[in-house]
């Protein structure tokens, strides 16, 4: 499906994101509506979000994304692991293994069909990252 929405030509975004467990609706929100602001990006252009897939059960981050009429796919740490990220995390690290979340997820879709244009972005318990795709 992410295959077939991401030939549509107004979908062109991929949104990585990370949180703290438990993290609140409303930061997940305020994360997500500023970097979106800062992009002049619509949520009905948006591909995607992704993460890692410790994150699969984040109630807050699976109604926000539901909410919005969105779709998440989750990545094992084993695959985002691999992935050279500009600003990794030493935090990241220690906690889960990896040294990046939403800008590992976000390259790791978009491969070698987009770009970053939204380096990881750091809110109160929550990161994002935006890949482009030019397909």
């Amino acid at each position: 499906m992410a295959g077939e929405q991401a030939l549509s030509a107004h979908r062109k975004y991929v949104v990585g994101i990370g949180c703290r467990k438990n993290t609140s609706y409303s930061h997940i929100r305020y994360a997500v509506e500023n970097v979106f602001k800062k992009h002049n990006i619509k949520m009905n252009e948006v591909i995607t979000f992704v993460s890692v897939d410790l994150k699969a059960g984040e109630k807050f981050l699976l109604k926000f994304v539901h909410d919005n009429k969105q779709e998440i796919k989750f990545y094992p740490v084993e695959l985002l692991d691999k992935i050279i990220v500009p600003n990794p995390s030493e935090t990241v690290e220690n906690k889960i293994g990896i040294s990046s979340v939403c800008e590992a997820a976000a390259l790791f879709f978009c491969a070698d069909k987009g770009k970053l244009i939204q380096p990881k972005l750091k809110f109160t318990d929550v990161t994002v990252a935006i890949c482009k795709i030019f397909v």
